[in-house]
This record gives structure tokens, sequence and C-alpha cells, in this order.
């Protein structure tokens, strides 16, 4: 999808997915699979800019980070 928009001239920003804990959905493995994809994310050449959700939106006092 980001090769096609910027074949035609369209900017492509990627987001990091949002820190889940405590939430129904926190389970190790998705948490591994989130980690996972945010680094992608983070370190990919596909996106004109990335906003960190993840680094804006977690504990600040979570030493896991």
């Amino acid at each position: 999808m980001a090769d096609k928009a910027h074949a035609r001239g369209i900017k492509v920003y990627g987001c990091t997915i949002l820190p889940f804990e405590k939430s129904f959905y926190d389970t190790p493995f998705r948490q591994q699979a989130r980690d996972t994809v945010n680094e992608w994310i983070r370190t990919t050449d596909k996106f004109d800019a990335v906003i960190d959700f993840d680094k804006i939106m977690r504990n600040p006092h979570d030493i896991k980070k």
C-alpha cells in the first residue's frame, strides 16, 4: 500500500501500536507481536515519517522500555 501511495506522489505516515497493558487484550504473545511490529514501523524506510504513539502514551515509569 505504501509503495502504491508513493507511486502516486502521496506521503505515507506510519503509526506505532498503542500500549495495551492491563487490558483484556494483554497477553505475552500479543505484547511480543506489538513490540515486533512497532520496531519494524520505527526502522523501515517505507514511511515518510512515523508517529510513535507507543512512546508518547507508554507509562514513563515502565522500566521494560
